[in-house]
């Protein structure tokens, strides 16, 4: 395992917030390092939901559904009215915590009604005109890393409370970001997509209020400039109901990690024939010591240049 350098992790919370936020984009932009041809001018969307939280399990998840808005309008109204189906059952809305624990919208019911209602759910969006793009991020190895940075803390006042190596959400956030971006460019969006998460009391004051300089970051890349989105939304899912198809597949990608033994016999086989992103990512623990040493050298770089232009800055006035 690579040694983590600890050695120059900043003190202040403005060069955590300001700097490193941004270098997850060019590091995850690198990555995938995908550019496309232009020429599309559909309206693209992508709807995401989280998966799993510190202290429930090894793995969070955040997974959603990029394509045109169009195809998603059409799928949320079939979603509607599967929903409230008479057989094997009508729920309110689809939760797949709920529905493998038989709670809330399923207590009650007999395994093998649950089964059958969520995979008539999960056909709705079993199709290849849609891209799932997903990732889920080990919480084992995000903890080992994130204690180097746990010191970090927002200043009063500070619109952003959180930073993305001490919350794994928004770490998260950022690569499903990025890949929507890439998938655009790849598809050869040429105007802005549109993205939109399950509504996040906790982190989405954080999001909304560095967005810009994420959005910035990419002004270098013209292509991905042109369809990244001008910001997300955060919705309810029982009013955006395609943000509960993004609930079944984030759940079903943490519990097939998870592979506790009385998961339902449905996980692991749902949407056979829904087209994954090849940018579906696994966050593990190398993974984790790259961006933190590549965090690590960005740091270091912009203090030695802004040291260099004081420096030059006391030259000159004498």
């Amino acid at each position: 395992m690579p040694e983590q350098r600890d050695d120059f992790v900043p003190d202040g919370q403005s060069k955590s917030f300001r700097v490193a936020e941004r270098v997850f984009n060019s590091f995850f932009r690198a990555c995938q390092n995908a550019f496309g041809e232009s020429g599309s001018f559909l309206t693209l969307q992508a709807w995401f939901d989280d998966s799993g939280t510190k202290g429930t399990g090894r793995w969070m998840t955040m997974s959603g559904l990029f394509g045109e808005a169009e195809l998603f309008a059409s799928i949320a109204e079939e979603w509607d009215r599967h929903l409230r189906a008479k057989y094997p059952g009508a729920i309110r809305y689809f939760k797949m915590d709920e529905a493998c624990q038989l709670d809330g919208e399923f207590k009650d019911w007999k395994q093998e009604n649950r089964d059958m209602k969520v995979l008539q759910m999960s056909k709705l969006i079993d199709r290849q005109d849609l891209v799932e793009i997903s990732a889920r991020v080990d919480l084992r190895a995000f903890g080992k890393t994130a204690a180097s940075w746990s010191h970090i803390k927002p200043e009063h006042g500070d619109a952003q409370r959180h930073h993305s190596m001490g919350q794994p959400y928004l770490l998260l956030f950022q690569y499903v970001l990025v890949t929507a971006t890439t998938e655009a460019v790849e598809r050869g969006a040429t105007s802005p997509i549109e993205i939109g998460f399950d509504d996040q009391s906790i982190f989405s004051r954080t999001v909304l209020a560095g967005y810009s300089s994420l959005r910035e970051d990419e002004r270098d890349f013209p292509d991905r400039f042109a369809v990244m989105p001008v910001r997300p939304w955060f919705r309810k899912d029982q009013e955006f109901v395609i943000l509960q198809a993004a609930d079944m597949l984030a759940g079903e990608l943490r519990l097939t990690a998870e592979d506790y033994e009385d998961n339902p016999s449905f996980i692991g086989t749902l949407c056979p024939h829904l087209t994954v992103s090849r940018h579906l990512k696994d966050i593990g623990e190398a993974d984790l010591n790259d961006l933190h040493e590549h965090l690590v050298q960005t740091l270091e770089r912009e203090e030695g240049e802004a040291h260099a232009l004081h420096k030059l800055g006391g030259c000159e006035e004498d």
